[in-house]
This record gives structure tokens, sequence and C-alpha cells, in this order.
């Protein structure tokens, strides 16, 4: 018992020089603590202040601003209760201290301070990445660390109970309440605080693609393998090359741009229990594009162009290359094949290796009654029509399901054709008006064939097609199509064009496939012109030949004829050049030499016998020198009766000649 003075302080920081304002407000004494709850009241009014007996409001607070208070208790007893108030008035934080000034002086009282429990963990979440310091518990001023357990969740490790480091590699993840128990003593009463924590397991991916590379070719999409942590999202780097599904980290190739791209995977969540972002890195890489060739067909041999792109080669997949330099003598299918670091593209097309015609002929010569030749050619020979006038469709294709339909259009002129020249026509239920009015490009070369795809849905069959028209829609049971010029006047036609059922069955799904008898190109439509077939067959399209070989031959590379024989021919060199109609070949020009007419010399020598009597019985016929030029004609002064044909001279008699002398001549032409 005795007097107790304390001094109250508040600074900014621990033990930092007093500089807030602090002031208090205190009550006593008191027989306990529930009679000075009772006295001072649990709700507004609140009994005054006060201390000592009898109660002075001056000894019970103090409000000034100053940073320290004093309170004096001039004579306490033990086992008195006290209630002291302390507030901070300018409503900063601080730290607030409570010290008795007289302790230990001669008569003072004193006081006994018992530790408290309070303590913190900073922070209140925790990640268990691998690394970690394990948490210690914070303990508060005034308090003291007893043991420390958690007891409400299981799964909280401690390093250490009497610090409350926690174990956090052995925790398991979850939110803890751990309790600091300080044990009571013969003074002070048990204290028992709590805290709750947070531990979290870190998040964490990993990201891998299937491949390092993918070449731009591939159109399907490529899916990442992921394990971790999911609700992430993905991106690539550097930006807007790579075409990737944030949410899936799926990639295009096909719609990507070639190159090397580092996609990181964002993992979810933030703050200190997010691991770093997994990456990896894929690289598309540019496949070679190869323009498709178009079929060739030449005479005797073939040299392969130059290429941009690849290699010729003799097999699929880049086996057995062909030289440029040497040319092609037999027909084959040429592979171009290129690769790029694993990305290919393969190309073929079919050089076919027409052998130009041979000619041979039988050559009459001049002579002196028919002074020209003639030339009748014996090899080759061959009936003929003579070539196509134009391009006409050869084959036409109708898939039973989805808007697509083939059409073949063969090119047998002899000679190649521009294909800008023309149009494709679609006429739908017999109108006169094109549904599809459609402009074909590139070139068509002798003997081959375009195949058009029109509609939506190509390459069935296993069909590649020269040309698409995708917003075509077709034909169907009742349409028609038309081949014709850019100008709009009309080659060829497929179909009726009355608005009529006409297909096998009357229904979608058929072939039909022009005969090679059939007059082309026509603009009648004549169903025994073609070979319907159903259901669609896909198996032909791209082919088509002319009828059997055919020939026509000129001289002296003047026109083409079907005859076989020229005749007339002067006399001269000259030559003969035969055109296979179905290769278009030309033969090497045949020379053929007719000769100049014969000479033959003239024999004119005769005689008469003479003088002779006018009345003699002798036959007067001219007596010829051998090899004696016959065909000529005898003539004579007037006056002798002479055969102009024989040179026979009648003497006497109504016709006989008269008596004189005369000179006979023999004439030839």
């Amino acid at each position: 018992s005795g007097p107790i003075n304390f001094l109250l302080t508040q600074s900014s920081t621990i033990g930092g020089a007093p500089n807030l304002d602090v002031d208090y407000a205190a009550w006593g004494p008191f027989t306990g603590q529930e009679a000075a709850c009772t006295f001072i009241g649990v709700s507004a009014p609140f009994a005054p202040p006060g201390i000592g007996v009898p109660v002075t409001q001056q000894t019970g607070c103090s409000f000034s601003a100053a940073p320290t208070e004093t309170l004096n208790i001039a004579n306490a007893v033990a086992g008195q209760y006290y209630i002291v108030l302390i507030t901070n008035f300018s409503n900063q934080a601080g730290y607030i201290n409570l010290t008795q000034t007289n302790a230990g002086a001669t008569g003072a009282g004193g006081t006994l301070c018992c530790p408290d429990a309070f303590f913190s963990y900073t922070p209140t979440s925790y990640c268990k990445e691998l690394g970690a310091p394990n948490p210690i518990a914070v303990i508060a001023p005034s308090s003291v660390a007893g043991v420390f357990s958690s007891t409400i969740v299981p799964g909280l490790v401690f390093a250490d109970t009497a610090t409350g480091e926690i174990d956090l590699q052995a925790s398991a993840p979850g939110n803890y309440v751990i309790t600091n128990t300080v044990a009571a003593t013969a003074s002070c009463d048990e204290k028992v605080k709590s805290f709750t924590i947070n531990i979290t397991e870190p998040t964490s991916a990993t990201i891998a693609y299937s491949a390092p590379s993918y070449c731009r070719s591939i159109t399907s999409l490529q899916n990442v393998t992921f394990t971790g942590s999911t609700g992430g999202s993905y991106s690539a780097s550097p930006n807007g090359g790579l075409y990737i599904d944030a949410n899936t980290g799926a990639i295009n190739p096909s719609l990507s741009a070639p190159g090397i791209y580092t996609v990181t995977y964002a993992l979810p969540g933030a703050g200190v229990c997010v691991s770093s972002n997994p990456t990896t890195q894929v690289e598309i890489i540019a496949s070679p594009v190869i323009v498709q060739p178009a079929p060739v067909s030449v005479c005797n041999t073939y040299s392969l162009p130059a290429l941009t792109v690849g290699n010729y080669f003799a097999a699929s997949g880049g086996v057995s290359p062909l030289d440029i330099n040497t040319p092609i003598t037999a027909t084959q299918t040429v592979y171009i094949y290129a690769n790029n670091n694993g990305c290919s593209d393969e190309k073929s097309f079919t050089v076919t290796i027409n052998t130009a015609p041979s000619p041979t002929v039988n050559v009459t010569q001049t002579s002196c009654l028919v002074q020209t030749g003639t030339i009748e050619v014996t090899s080759p020979i061959g009936t003929s029509s003579g070539l196509p006038s134009n391009l006409f469709i050869s084959e036409v294709t109708d898939e039973d399901v989805g808007s697509l339909t083939y059409v073949e259009i063969f090119n047998g002129t002899g000679s190649s054709v521009d294909l800008s020249n023309y149009k494709l026509k679609v006429f739908n239920n017999g109108s006169t008006t094109a549904s599809c009015d459609n402009q074909l490009t590139g070139i068509l070369n002798n003997n081959s064939t375009f195949v058009i795809a029109v509609g939506s849905i190509v390459n069935q069959g296993g069909v590649v097609p020269n040309q698409v028209f995708a917003t075509c829609g077709g034909v169907n049971t009742d349409d028609y199509i038309k081949l014709t010029t850019s100008a709009n006047v009309d080659v060829d036609l497929w179909g009726r064009t009355d608005g009529t059922n006409f297909t096998p069955a009357n229904q979608a799904g058929y072939t039909y496939r022009r005969n090679n008898t059939a007059t082309v190109p026509s603009l009648t439509w004549n169903a025994a012109d073609w070979t319907s077939i159903d259901p669609q067959d896909y198996t032909n399209i791209g082919s088509y030949a002319l009828p059997q070989s055919g020939y026509q031959y000129s001289l002296d590379n003047g026109a083409y004829q079907a005859g076989t024989t020229f005749a007339s021919v002067a006399p001269g060199t000259h030559t003969i050049t035969v055109l296979d109609l179905a290769t278009g070949c030309f033969s090497v020009p045949l020379t053929v030499v007719i000769d100049p007419v014969p000479f033959t010399p003239t024999v004119l020598g005769f005689t008469y016998p003479t003088p002779v009597c006018q009345n003699a019985t002798i036959t007067m016929t001219p007596t010829l020198a051998a090899g004696f030029t016959t065909g000529g004609t005898f003539s004579s002064t007037t006056g002798l009766n002479i055969d102009p044909t024989t040179g026979l001279i009648t003497l006497s008699g109504n016709a006989g000649s008269l008596p004189g002398n005369y000179t006979v001549v023999y004439s030839v032409a």
C-alpha cells in the first residue's frame, strides 16, 4: 500500500519521444472488478471519473493537449481496484506508455504488470513455395510467448511451439487459428490470445506442345499439354503473329505467321502465392507453296521448265530426281517436291508424250504427156471428221448431299486456249437468266481437261479442281449449264433448258459423261450424246479422249486436207506434213521431188520413091527412119493428095494427085 504515481506518454514510434496528445479518465477505488463495472455503467451516461475518498473530478481525469499526463493515487491500498481509460485525443496512431514514476520509493505503493499473450504473424498469408522461410510469431509489447498451438483445423505443423515458428513446407494449405497460451502464475492469471493465418499451395503449371515446330500448312488446331493450376490465360510473344486461343492455348499454324514464338501461361491469382509463369517455345515454319501445274501433252519430247520452288522427281516424296536438262521422251507422272526444314509441299502432273506421225508416200512422176506429178500419202491414214471447233463440256458430276457440282471442260481444238475468254453459266429450273455467271481463268492445253467445282463443298472423291466457284449453288435435277465466251456468245450446253426433270430417277447424285462420238460443241441437248451414271462416280473426272486417231495432210505448208492425194504437182522439191488430230502433233516435213518432164530426141526422117508416074500402081507410103517420132502430121503443097496421119499419097483416080513437084512436110507438136 502507499501512493502510486503514473506517467502516461504517447509517441508515434516505439520508444520514441512523446509527441502525440494523450488523455485519461480513472475511477476508484473499488472492492472488485464487478463493483467497478457496476458503478461506471455499461452504457451512457457513464459515471463521471474520479479517484480517492472523497472522489474529486480533478484527480480522475485529464484532457490536456500535452503528450504526457500524470495520474496519482494518493493512498493506494493493496486489494483495491482502479479503472483507467487511456485515450488518444488526436486520433493519430501512436504508442502509449504507462510508467510508475515512484516505484521503489520509501512508503510508495507498488504495481505488478502481468504480461499478456498478444502476438501476430506478418504477413497473414503464406505461400508454400520452395525456399520460403518459416513464419515466426511476432510478440506484441507487454506480451510474452507462451505455448503456441492450433487445434481447430488439423494440418498445421510447428517447428517450435515456444516461438510460434511454423514448419511451412510440412503444413497443409488452409486457414488456421493459432493460440498463444501464457500460463498463470501466483500473481497473474492465464492469458490466451489467438491469431488467424492462411497457408496456400503455390499456383504452378507446366506447358508444352507436342512438337517444337509446326509447318504452316497444318490447318488443324495443335493443343498444348498442360499440368497444374487451371484458370489462367495464354499469350504469345512477339504479339500478333501466332494464332493462339487465350483460354486453351491451342494454336493454328495455318493462320499464323512464320517465326519463333514464346508462349506464356499467366497463372491465376495474385500476390505471394503465384509462381513464375511457365513458358514454352514453338516455331511456325513457312511451308513451301507449289502452284499446281497443268497436265502437259506434247509431241516426241518435253523439256521441264526451271522451277522457283522445289525440284522435279519421278516418284512421290522427293524420290528419284529428274534432270531438267534431260528431255522427257515417254509418258509419265512428274512430281514437284519442296522441303523447308521438314515442311513440304508436293504437286504432280502428267506429261503425255505423243509420237509424231512419220509419213510415207507414193509419187507419180511427170511424163511427156502428163507434165505434172502426183503425191499420195500411204501412211499414216485414218478417218477424221476434223478438230472440234471450240471447247466443250465433257463431264458433269453432281454430289447427292450438299452443294457441289464438278464440270469438266475439254480442249480438242489442236492448240492451247486462254480460258479468260470464256464463262461458265448455271441456269436453274428452266430460267433463261443465269443464277451464276462465272469467269474462267488459266490456260487449257490441247487434248487436256479443266475441272471446275461449283458449290461450297469441294474436293469430294479426291478430286482437286482447277477452279472453284464456292458461292454458286450448283445444279439439281432440272437445271442446265452453258459454256459461253466472255462476250456471252453461247458455245456449248449440258442439260434440258425447259425446266423438266431429266436426271436419273429425277434425283440428285449423278454423273454425265459425253460420248466421244457426239458432235461437239453443241447447243442442242441430246441425251444420246451422254452416258449417265447413278449414283455419282468421280473416277473419270479429269480424263477425256477424242475418238480414234485421225490425220490431215498439207503440201508445202499449205492448208490441211483430209484427202491423202495431191495431184498436178509441178516439178520441183516439195514437202508433205501430217497432222495427228488426236494429239495435235505434226510430222517432220517429208521432202518429195517431182522430176522435170523427160526429154526424148525427135526422129523426123522419111522418104518417098520419086519420080513416079501418075498412073503407077504402087502404094505411095513414106519410108520412115529408125526411131521415127510418131504422132505428127504430114502436109504438102497444093495438088498432092496426102493422108496427114499416115503420109499415104493417092496418085490417080478422082481424088488423085496432079502432076508436079511437091514438098512433103512432117510436123510434130
